[in-house]
């Protein structure tokens, strides 16, 4: 209720035509316009918006923080692994 944006992930063929990419898109609810879109090829499985809906936080193989209105890259962080 009240959401004035949605996101999604999808699969994306990178410019090697590999499938190895995803892309991230972001939609205005009121147009159903699409208002930014970045691909790249870190695995995500999640998504989730700061509480002013400015940025779009993925997880998966790291975290990634992205400019909700356009897509521009706020914060990569790589994924923490135990050592054996």
């Amino acid at each position: 209720p009240g959401a004035k944006q949605v996101a999604s992930l999808s699969e994306a063929l990178s410019k090697d035509l590999s499938g190895e990419a995803q892309q991230l898109a972001v939609w205005d609810v009121a147009t159903g316009k699409r208002t930014a879109a970045v691909q790249f090829a870190r695995r995500h499985w999640r998504l989730a918006f700061s509480p002013d809906g400015g940025l779009v936080a993925a997880c998966g193989d790291g975290i990634d923080l992205w400019d909700a209105a356009t897509g521009g890259t706020a914060l990569l962080l790589d994924a923490l692994r135990k050592s054996k």
